[in-house]
């Protein structure tokens, strides 16, 4: 897998087609491949960063609760760059 960079994590609201809104984490990332997206995860998986953490990088509100949901997200992401990049084709033709 690519090197994925997490640009940021905050708390961040989402709307469904059935009109219901759900809180929860909104973490983009980027690779070099692939360029800045969106995953949103569940709010229950995180935890808000503390004073000197949001000293250290000021782009995480918001922290994976425990090393359960940091695999969590690494699987979310994972999964979203499989979506965004699609089956590699087996051959190639030129006419």
């Amino acid at each position: 897998m690519a090197q994925v960079s997490i640009l940021r994590r905050r708390r961040a609201a989402r709307s469904s087609a059935a009109r219901q809104v759900t809180e929860g984490v909104e973490v983009t990332y980027s690779t070099p491949a692939v360029p800045p997206r969106h995953v949103h995860l569940p709010l229950e998986l995180y935890r808000p960063a503390t004073e000197e953490e949001l000293a250290a990088n000021p782009r995480y509100d918001m922290l994976p609760a425990n090393e359960q949901a940091a695999e969590t997200e690494r699987q979310a992401l994972a999964a979203d760059m499989k979506a965004a990049v699609g089956p590699v084709p087996e051959s190639f033709e030129s006419k």
